[in-house]
């Protein structure tokens, strides 16, 4: 079966695609002035963020070097709570979703020199959770909902399109009819355009043990221990006086761009 997939280069198919034609259509538009629902920048804010994360390798996996990490920032939740028409509070939730390619040490060589081993990578997401200050730049929209109002209703017992009341010839307050009012007024809730991120940060690598004693491949070999294929894979030196690590210990400094904005009915002019 390996031999099979050894030989099994892969291929690549392509297809030429066929020009579709068309021509380019009129649109009619009205003429200003006239309102329109926009979304506005409310709130404009650099979002600084101190994020300290441990970072275990899978279970019996060590690293000799790290060789690069892809970062990506997703923002999972933002909610905008309005204090007064200046000022209010933001909160934010997310994660970095952070792909590290590192380097093991499988063989280590006295004659030949060298330290070999394979690249792999363990992908984590690394989460925040924080609240921030916001100013306005812009007053948001927030009405709020009206109380629950009685109106009076007179009744005349002697009058043919009064209730129908118990007693004759009643005047006053109507107990057999109500009158209420109540008003609720539908805001648009705020949101947040992510326009960027940027990262800062300091690796430390834990867990240190001697180069080349991992994974069965001990320099002080017992009987218990698998005998390597090959014996200079074991061969461990002062030469080489590196270590292993299967931590990382990251202190990380996080900006966010972030603009607040609502949908608002905008007066378009010329």
């Amino acid at each position: 079966m390996a031999e099979n997939n050894k030989n099994n280069c892969g291929c690549a198919k392509s297809e030429t695609l066929v020009q579709a034609h068309g021509s380019n259509s009129c649109v009619k538009a009205i003429k200003p002035p006239f309102f329109s629902r926009l979304p506005v920048v409310i709130a404009a804010k650099e979002v600084e963020i101190g994020i300290e994360s441990c970072i275990n390798l899978p279970y019996a996996e060590k690293y000799y070097e790290i060789k690069r990490t892809k970062k990506h920032l997703f923002v999972t939740q933002a909610r905008v709570v309005s204090l007064n028409d200046k000022c209010g509070k933001l909160f934010l939730q997310g994660y970095i979703e952070k792909n590290i390619e590192y380097a093991t040490a499988d063989c280590v060589s006295k004659d030949k020199g060298v330290i070999n081993g394979d690249i792999r990578h363990h992908t984590v997401k690394v989460p925040f959770h924080v609240i921030t200050d916001i100013d306005f730049l812009l007053k948001p929209i927030n009405k709020d909902r009206t109380g629950l109002t009685e109106s009076e209703l007179y009744c005349d017992a002697s009058e043919h399109d009064s209730c129908d009341c118990s007693c004759d010839a009643v005047k006053g307050k109507a107990y057999c009819e109500a009158d209420f009012k109540e008003a609720t007024v539908y805001n648009s809730r705020p949101f947040i355009k992510l326009d960027g991120f940027k990262i800062i940060e300091l690796d430390m690598y834990k867990d240190p043990s001697p180069l080349g004693e991992y994974d069965g491949w001990d320099c002080h070999k017992d009987d218990k221990k698998p005998v390597p294929e090959h014996e200079e894979r074991c061969n461990c030196t002062p030469e080489y006086d590196g270590k292993l690590y299967s931590k990382i210990v990251e202190k990380m400094v996080l900006f966010l761009d972030i603009k607040v904005l609502q949908e608002q009915y905008v007066l378009v002019e010329c």
